[in-house]
């Protein structure tokens, strides 16, 4: 059975903290804002540690709960505004 995201910060609260903080982040209004930088430099290298393969903790270590984390916590960003990101060629 899959393991939810409340499940996940019940047993890690860091995941917890890293999500309020992503929350937190605000685009600032300079010429741009680039979200995959802000969680590739950020949130990720904290995330790698924290669940997935190599978390810490030995019951958040699977792509199931990576996959969830991830997703919930990038999603938590403000979204890319004026980088090269995005619209992504061919879908913008």
């Amino acid at each position: 059975m899959a393991m939810t995201w409340k499940q996940m910060t019940a047993i890690e609260p860091r995941l917890l903290a890293l999500y309020r903080a992503a929350r937190a982040e605000r685009d600032t209004g300079g010429a741009y804002y680039c979200a995959n930088h802000v969680w590739y430099t950020r949130y990720k290298p904290i995330l790698l540690n924290l669940v997935g393969w190599y978390a810490w903790r030995p019951e958040l270590r699977s792509s199931e709960c990576y996959d969830l984390a991830y997703d919930k916590i990038y999603q938590a960003l403000p979204d890319c505004r004026g980088c090269t990101c995005w619209p992504l060629p061919g879908l913008g």
